[in-house]
């Protein structure tokens, strides 16, 4: 068996949260986005995030 290939395994699957703050981190560093944008969309998924709870 090729050992380059990766296993599913190799991969944990992230809660939906995890997810959401990957965006966030995302959004914040976008170099394309005004900070007015950038505001509006991290608050509208730090809603998000607070409504998964």
């Amino acid at each position: 068996m090729n050992n380059t290939l990766a296993r599913f395994e190799d991969f944990p699957i992230k809660s939906e949260k995890e997810i959401y703050l990957n965006e966030i981190k995302l959004v914040s560093n976008n170099r394309f986005m005004d900070e007015e944008e950038k505001k509006a969309k991290i608050r509208e998924l730090k809603q998000i995030i607070e409504n998964l709870k």
